[in-house]
């Protein structure tokens, strides 16, 4: 029989006697109703007895936290969920928004099923009772697998609802965690942190983290191999903090965090002996100093696939460091550094790495400050390269001459597919024409490799 962890089942009770107060009040406002449908609301203690559907279907289009028709195709799958069919591995309901009723009712039937294994309530408007309804009934799955995905983004879960998590989590390993957008903090962070032992993949953006919680809890993430942080209060120190603790980090995203030059210095001199294959430090107030402090640790890193610097303030002696770091390393494929100051000699710098770099894939330059001359440094690469296949150059500065100088490029060039200039009359009918060509002569690589999920929180 399963045991229900004690805290868990206090929170549960909570909840329940919380909504039981609040359907009094309603009966009060309501006098004379014979029928007490507010009290559907707020169901009793979980039991292994299996609602049905049409129950609950009852109880979503009573709620005011419905924002969406609940329409017969939510009927089927708690039907299904209910009935552990095998075939309903993946509970997918983000785009239901049932709110916190809706989630208490579902989760009587979570606590019969022993198939799920992936929950996406993203963005379902759930709560801290919500949350607290489905960690009890998770915890009370008896002869379940464990759970390979959750996601809770978006669903207005604070401090609360992270104290049940982490006690659902501590006796129910969840692969991986989902909780972004939710604003419970440093707090929060803390309470949540007593499970995370066994999670993989863990994306908190935007939760308000500050460094105090990252630097006390960092530990706590050195078994996650894919770390999602962006947009949250972390600087330098936090991360200083976290580097400590990466040792099984394959991915790692801080973008729109304010770590500036002190944070790459952290990160550089680490990365030769972390695992990191993608990092992400784009909006993270980065200047050429911090681009240098990176471009040591590229150079000497033997995992990196996939780096991201763009909307930082990066000019050309950052670029120069970055192209330099290039021709030492043999596995950085994908390199973005669009929107930063790079001019004329950071572009004639990457022509000159191009020559020889024989493992860049694709090269995000738009929304530079790249002209003519540019590009005309660029094309000389190109012209010797056999690995680039995309190149972005939008919203630069360059003119009729400089996609010319291109298009003389691709002449001998076979391997770029993808050419992006703005305006887009530069890309003239023949400019196609070889784009086309190089494509049908080359297949492109699997970019699905390059991708990581904790970009897309």
């Amino acid at each position: 029989m399963m045991i229900i962890p004690k805290g868990l089942s206090i929170l549960c009770q909570f909840v329940v006697s919380r909504g039981r107060t609040r359907s009094r009040e309603r009966d009060d406002q309501n006098q004379g109703s014979e029928d007490d449908h507010n009290s559907i609301l707020w169901p009793p203690k979980h039991t292994k007895r299996k609602r049905s559907s049409r129950t609950v279907l009852l109880a979503l289009q009573q709620s005011s936290s419905t924002r969406e028709t609940i329409n017969e195709e939510l009927v089927e799958i708690c039907d299904r969920v209910g009935g552990n069919d095998e075939c309903l591995s993946n509970l997918n309901l983000c785009s239901y928004a049932i709110g916190n009723p809706g989630l208490m009712y579902l989760s009587d039937f979570l606590t019969a099923n022993r198939y799920i294994h992936t929950i996406n309530l993203k963005y379902s408007f759930i709560g801290d009772e919500g949350a607290i309804s489905l960690a009890y009934a998770l915890s009370c799955r008896e002869a379940a697998p464990p759970l390979e995905v959750l996601n809770l983004t978006g669903n207005h879960v604070s401090v609360l609802g992270c104290e049940a998590l982490g006690i659902m989590l501590e006796h129910c390993p969840v692969r991986e965690l989902c909780l972004s957008n939710n604003a419970f903090g440093d707090r929060g962070f803390e309470l949540l942190s007593v499970g995370l032992f066994n999670v993989k993949l863990l994306q908190v953006n935007g939760i308000q983290l500050s460094d105090a919680g990252l630097a006390k809890f960092a530990h706590t993430l050195k078994h996650c191999t894919i770390i999602g942080l962006a947009g949250n209060q972390c600087t330098s120190k936090g991360i200083t903090s976290l580097t400590r603790h990466l040792d099984q980090t394959t991915s790692l995203v801080l973008s729109r965090n304010e770590i500036g030059d002190g944070g790459c210095a952290s990160l550089g001199r680490q990365l030769d002996i972390l695992t990191i294959s993608h990092l992400d430090l784009s909006h993270c107030g980065i200047s050429d100093y911090g681009a240098a402090m990176i471009a040591k640790g590229v150079e000497h890193s033997s995992h990196i696939t996939f780096l991201s610097m763009h909307s930082n303030s990066i000019g050309d002696t950052g670029c120069t460091a970055l192209v330099d770091a290039l021709s030492e390393n043999k596995t950085l494929r994908v390199l973005k550094l669009w929107r930063n100051r790079i001019g004329d000699a950071g572009a004639a710098c990457i022509g000159r790495g191009l020559s020889s770099n024989h493992v860049l894939r694709s090269l995000n330059l738009s929304f530079n400050k790249i002209s003519t001359q540019g590009a005309v440094g660029l094309s000389i690469g190109l012209r010797k390269n056999d690995t680039l296949e995309e190149l972005n150059l939008e919203f630069n500065k360059i003119l009729a001459s400089g996609a010319s100088a291109l298009l003389s490029a691709l002449e001998e060039n076979r391997t770029v597919v993808d050419l992006k200039l703005y305006p887009e009359y530069h890309i003239s009918k023949r400019m196609k024409h070889l784009l086309n060509r190089n494509k049908k002569s080359k297949p492109m690589w699997d970019k699905s490799l390059e991708v990581c999920k904790a970009i897309y929180a």
